[in-house]
């Protein structure tokens, strides 16, 4: 019987035998060319899998010049598809390997469940139970060790030579000076942005998306508040610059040594009503490589086997596996299932969608309210998280959006560090946005780099910053370009 995934999941799958060293050999003698769809990606595989018997490798750059070697003594239509088939391969984005390890598994683990459940049937039939004892044992056993078993810490040395000399993250936060301190995202993680109403965390988890985006990786987002069509359009001002009504002037703070002087930047608007310029927008963006799906559902009608359903309809029919998946937000779900108190709720909603990046291997990135006494304040603390403090122990990393009426009116904020594993805690950074224009963050700045005090010694809603003259500030946004 042979093991079903999709044709997107196969292409990927053969990506990684053709490049991927530790891929191939944990596959190798368990994955068959028969296990896919296709005669063409399976004698592709054959290719990989010879190679790797002979040299104990991948391919890699040798890939296509041993598949043309073998199409060269076929017809002219079979090597024009291998040269289409092998173009197709080199252009998908990195494929998430720990997941697709984890579908294979999953696939042989089931073909040798149904295997055994006849050959069981047989032994017992027979009376031979011992061997349908060892029948069940066997397939119970199934699989692939490297998605399978634990780590044995003192004997598997291998991932020490596969470590950088630094952290390596999927993305950045996008806010250069959270980044100094922070570092940033990556799979496996679940991520919140916290804040009060109308605070910018929907624009947080879209830059979390810009940042996907602009490093070729497939972003979902789901929304339960914000319509689809202002989903777009919103997606359309981030990356064109622009707002929903042309010639308006906007004051920004702007920067003069080590001192912040507000309105003292100006920028007149452009229509995001421009149909050429957002699509000259998108299609830069594109060119990166990666995809954006945007689904609504009605607000508190969305459970969590929903997302999951979502999920495997777009990789079994949109040729689509997330590695970003936004949720906003986990709180506004339909969380009934779990319990009948809201508290006990959320909780598991955040246990969920920490089994979710786990189970996928993708960075889920959520939002949430801080409570009556985090609002008008720009530096955010723990004790402001609101509804359950147990999302500080459920997420990664959670990072808290601040704004007090001052800062609203100078076109500040600040960005405080609530929780990271294995990153440095209580990080703080002031920044300036500019949600008009769809920017979530135009400039940044550390409290190390300022005149004042430090600002983790400060609770009130005055803590304002000033921006040093040592931090290497981003380009400031360029209102005339696309």
């Amino acid at each position: 019987m042979p093991i079903t995934l999709n044709q997107s999941l196969q292409d990927r799958i053969l990506r990684l035998m053709a490049e991927d060293d530790s891929f191939l050999a944990a596959v190798a003698g368990r994955v068959e060319p028969e296990f896919f769809l296709s005669s063409l990606s399976g004698e592709l595989a054959r290719i990989c899998l010879n190679y790797h018997a002979q040299f104990h490798r991948a391919p890699g750059d040798h890939f296509a010049d041993e598949a043309l070697r073998v199409y060269s003594r076929r017809s002219e239509e079979d090597r024009t598809d291998c040269l289409t088939y092998l173009q197709k391969i080199r252009e998908l984005p990195r494929p998430n390997k720990d997941y697709l390890l984890r579908r294979i598994s999953d696939a042989i683990k089931l073909r040798a469940r149904e295997d055994a459940a006849i050959r069981f049937a047989e032994f017992v039939s027979q009376g031979k139970i011992d061997e349908a004892d060892k029948t069940i044992y066997d397939a119970l056993k199934s699989g692939i060790p490297e998605a399978e078993d634990a780590l044995d810490y003192l004997r598997d040395l291998g991932g020490l030579a596969d470590r950088a000399d630094r952290p390596s993250y999927l993305i950045g936060t996008g806010v250069r000076a959270m980044d100094h301190v922070f570092g940033g995202y990556c799979r496996g993680e679940l991520v919140s942005i916290l804040g009060g109403a109308k605070a910018g965390k929907t624009w947080g988890l879209m830059w979390i998306a810009r940042e996907a985006l602009r490093a070729g990786l497939f972003v979902l987002h789901i929304s339960h508040e914000v319509g689809r069509d202002v989903m777009e359009l919103r997606y359309d001002m981030m990356f064109s610059g622009r707002a929903k009504k042309a010639g308006q002037e906007i004051v920004l703070p702007g920067r003069d040594e080590r001192s912040v002087v507000p309105g003292s930047r100006k920028i007149i608007t452009r229509s995001v009503y421009d149909e050429a310029a957002c699509r000259k927008a998108r299609i830069a963006v594109s060119r990166f490589g990666g995809r954006l799906m945007i689904k609504k559902y009605p607000m508190g009608q969305c459970k969590p086997s929903e997302v999951e359903r979502l999920l495997d309809y777009l990789e079994n029919y949109c040729d689509f596996v997330p590695d970003v998946v936004i949720n906003d937000y986990v709180d506004i779900m339909d969380l009934s299932q779990y319990s009948k108190e809201l508290r006990h709720q959320i909780n598991a909603g955040y246990v969920w969608s920490k089994g979710l990046a786990d189970e996928r291997r993708v960075l889920v990135a959520t939002a949430s309210q801080v409570n009556r006494e985090g609002l008008d304040r720009r530096h955010v603390r723990r004790k402001h998280v609101g509804e359950d403090i147990r999302k500080l122990a459920n997420v990664d990393a959670m990072l808290a959006i601040g704004r007090s009426e001052q800062d609203v009116k100078e076109g500040l904020a600040g960005l405080s560090v609530m929780a990271a594993r294995g990153e440095e805690q209580d990080g703080y950074c002031t920044f300036v946005p500019c949600f008009a224009i769809g920017q979530f963050c135009l400039d940044s700045w550390l409290p190390s780099e300022v005149d004042e005090p430090d600002l983790s010694e400060i609770a009130t809603s005055d803590d304002r910053s000033r921006p040093g003259r040592e931090y290497n500030r981003p380009a400031p946004f360029d209102q005339e370009g696309d």
